[in-house]
């Protein structure tokens, strides 16, 4: 499974993807697609527009804007979910 979030003005993409070895049990992980893919889970932390920010929270966000499918909301929740104390949709 791989759903693109967004690309960002430099065209890299940002995802939640099971191909990676870092994801398990079929659960997303979230991938920055630049030269050289760095793979997040829930809890952690990115710079973006110069600021830290919650890849949590980023999923949360993007989660929630309309238009969304059952399969992206469902990535989602599996992503957020591997962080049981942290945000959830």
């Amino acid at each position: 499974m791989e759903i693109i979030i967004f690309s960002d003005r430099d065209g890299i993409e940002h995802k939640l993807t099971t191909w990676s070895p870092l994801s398990s049990y079929g659960l997303p992980v979230y991938r920055i697609e630049d030269d050289s893919p760095t793979d997040y889970g829930p809890a952690d932390m990115v710079e973006f527009a110069g600021l830290p920010v919650s890849i949590a929270a980023l999923v949360a966000l993007w989660a929630r804007l309309q238009g969304r499918t059952d399969e992206e909301i469902q990535a989602a929740k599996d992503f957020l979910s591997q962080n049981p104390e942290g945000l959830q949709i």
